[in-house]
């Protein structure tokens, strides 16, 4: 189905978010571990590439970077999201989309999630794209809309079943329900996802995120206190994962999980 996108302001601009992550297993076996980091939110569909500076650039070298190489087919930004969401029977125009990521330092980094966001030319979130990344190099791309492409309100509730591979301590299976607040007013974003397995709740995920104020000295210290966060991502993940093995938590062998490998 064909769709197409337009720019309604171009006046917007890249975003960077200091993130307060809360990860909260559930169950017979609770863990919870909490961390601080940043994100950026850029509006894809209104600037030029390639963009930014030596300290932040897209689809240049730059110190903090977003490449179109780790998202999507790898091809482009616009064409992919509006391809993805025309395969899944989205119809409605698209008039801006924005980007929430992590991006890489000095090109290194890991990211788990990025999320896309969809608006009317009203400003009204019609659809998101949820890009999930495991560590075997694999990626899953949710896409979360309502019935018609009717407005998605802020913290409305929207589900998609797990299909996907991620954590060796949580089986392929059950319903992930996500919830997003965005308030440019307040200058936040927090988005929640809650994994249900046979309907009792295992796992909530929570990402908080305040804009920062590149332009004066407090904004710059809290960026520099959490700037090598995407290089050591990885390792946090690692340590999590022994913590949960060392609890006794049963291990899901990846190479039993049928139909897990997943590039959209």
């Amino acid at each position: 189905m064909y769709l197409t996108f337009k720019s309604n302001n171009l006046n917007d601009s890249v975003k960077f978010f200091f993130a307060k992550i809360i990860h909260n297993r559930l169950g017979e076996i609770p863990h919870r571990f909490l961390y601080k980091s940043f994100f950026v939110s850029i509006p894809i569909t209104s600037i030029s590439e390639p963009y930014g500076n030596l300290l932040f650039g897209i689809n240049r070298y730059s110190i903090l970077s977003v490449s179109k190489k780790n998202y999507g087919n790898g091809k482009g930004f616009k064409e992919w999201v509006i391809n993805l969401l025309g395969e899944k029977n989205f119809s409605r125009p698209i008039y801006k989309i924005w980007l929430s990521t992590t991006p890489k330092i000095l090109g290194l980094g890991f990211n788990p999630v990025s999320f896309w966001f969809c608006e009317d030319k009203y400003k009204n979130m019609i659809g998101i794209i949820a890009e999930v990344n495991n560590t075997f190099g694999e990626k899953k791309c949710y896409v979360l809309k309502k019935n018609m492409g009717d407005v998605i309100k802020n913290g409305e509730t929207i589900e998609a079943d797990k299909s996907f591979y991620v954590s060796p301590f949580i089986e392929v299976k059950g319903v992930y329900k996500f919830r997003f607040y965005r308030d440019d007013k307040k200058k936040i974003e927090t988005t929640r996802i809650e994994l249900k397995i046979d309907d009792k709740p295992l796992m909530i995920t929570s990402l908080s995120g305040r804009v920062l104020e590149l332009d004066n000295l407090n904004g710059l210290l809290k960026l520099m206190k959490v700037l090598f966060s995407p290089v050591i991502t990885l390792s946090r993940i690692n340590f999590q994962a022994l913590i949960l093995w060392l609890k006794g938590i049963k291990i899901v062998d990846r190479q039993n999980v049928k139909g897990n490998i997943n590039k959209e």
